[in-house]
């Protein structure tokens, strides 16, 4: 899973938008958003383990979808 601002700038190089994104991967498939990680926010917090980072491979798949969603 990765989260974290998308920023739209207008013409000028200022902020025009912004959205919050999460993005999580599911074999080769990115989805954004998914339901379940907005459930989990609003679930009372727990202590556990923070899992690795995901393989060298996924972040060109996270990449795509970031550009897609600037597009």
């Amino acid at each position: 899973m990765r989260c974290g601002p998308l920023r739209w700038p207008d013409d000028r190089g200022l902020p025009l938008s912004e959205r919050y994104m999460a993005m999580v991967r599911d074999g080769s498939e990115i989805q954004v958003n998914p339901p379940a990680f907005s459930e989990w926010l609003l679930a009372p917090a727990e202590d556990r383990r923070v899992p690795t980072a995901p393989d060298p491979a996924a972040w060109e798949d996270f990449e795509r979808q970031m550009n897609a969603l600037l597009a």
